[in-house]
């Protein structure tokens, strides 16, 4: 299953065109999840002890490893710096 978050009007429309030419079980694994669902919508799949603080979990979203490629590495344990560095950093 795939979840889409905060995505923007026109990605919806575009996915409205590209649907049309994908496998029923494909389009069935995308799910799009407003804002005001989030929360109960991600609680459903994943559960609340792995799911981020910032989406309703419990687990500090700082204790996640940051994804870093920018030096070469694939994933680098939660450092400010390098999450900023890759564009995965929330205040």
């Amino acid at each position: 299953m795939v979840y889409l978050l905060y995505t923007p009007g026109v990605f919806k429309l575009t996915w409205k065109l590209i649907r049309v030419m994908l496998n029923e079980k494909t389009v069935a694994k995308v799910k799009f999840v407003s804002d005001d669902k989030l929360q109960d919508t991600l609680l459903s799949a994943i559960d609340k002890s792995v799911l981020v603080d910032i989406y309703g979990g419990d687990r500090p979203w700082k204790s996640v490893p940051c994804p870093n490629n920018v030096d070469g590495e694939s994933v680098q344990e939660y450092d400010e710096a390098a999450c900023k560095k890759s564009g995965i950093y929330f205040e």
